[in-house]
C-alpha cells in the first residue's frame, strides 16, 4: 500500500467526504429503526415523540461519520481534483452503514467498564429516585451509574 501524502486542506477534504457519506450510510441504517420504533409506539398507545431520542440519533450519526472517515482514508479517496466514482461513494455508504455496528460492538466490549453501548448510554432515562445512585435502564431494570444491572 502506497503512502498518502496530502496537504492539510486535502486531508480536511478527505475527512469531510468520509464523514458526510459515512453519516449518510448510518442514516440509511436508522430509517428502518425509526419505522420500527414508530410502529411499536403506536401499538403500545404511545407516540414516537415520547420514544425518540435525538441524542441517540446524534451519537449514531457521529459513529457513522467516524467510520466513514476511517473508510475514506483506507480507500485512498482522491482529493486532488480527480473524480470520485460511484463505486467509491457506495463503498463509503456501506462503511458508514456497517462500520457503526463494528464500532458500537467494539466499544460495548472494550469500552469503559464493558457497560452499555455509546448509543444506549446516550439515552439512559433520568434517575427515578434522585440521590440513590440508580436509574431506570433500558427495559425497565434498575442500573447503577456504571451501567451494570442492579438486583
Amino acid at each position: 500500500m502506497e503512502s498518502m501524502a496530502y496537504s492539510a486542506s486535502q486531508w480536511m477534504q478527505l475527512m469531510a467526504i468520509g464523514a458526510m457519506f459515512g453519516a449518510l450510510g448510518q442514516a440509511i441504517r436508522v430509517i428502518p429503526g425509526l419505522k420500527k420504533v414508530a410502529d411499536e409506539a403506536a401499538a403500545s398507545g404511545s407516540r414516537l415523540k415520547q420514544e425518540f431520542s435525538g441524542g441517540r440519533l446524534g451519537v449514531s450519526l457521529l459513529i457513522g461519520a467516524v467510520a466513514g472517515v476511517l473508510g475514506a482514508i483506507s480507500l485512498s479517496v482522491p482529493v486532488d481534483g480527480e473524480k470520485i466514482g460511484s463505486p467509491t461513494i457506495i463503498a463509503l455508504l456501506g462503511i458508514g452503514y456497517s462500520g457503526a455496528d463494528f464500532i458500537e460492538a467494539f466499544m460495548s466490549r472494550y469500552g469503559k467498564g464493558g457497560g452499555p453501548t455509546l448509543a444506549r448510554a446516550a439515552v439512559t432515562t433520568p434517575t427515578a429516585n434522585p440521590g440513590d445512585g440508580t436509574a431506570a435502564a433500558p427495559g425497565g431494570a434498575a442500573a447503577d451509574t456504571s451501567g451494570q444491572a442492579v438486583g
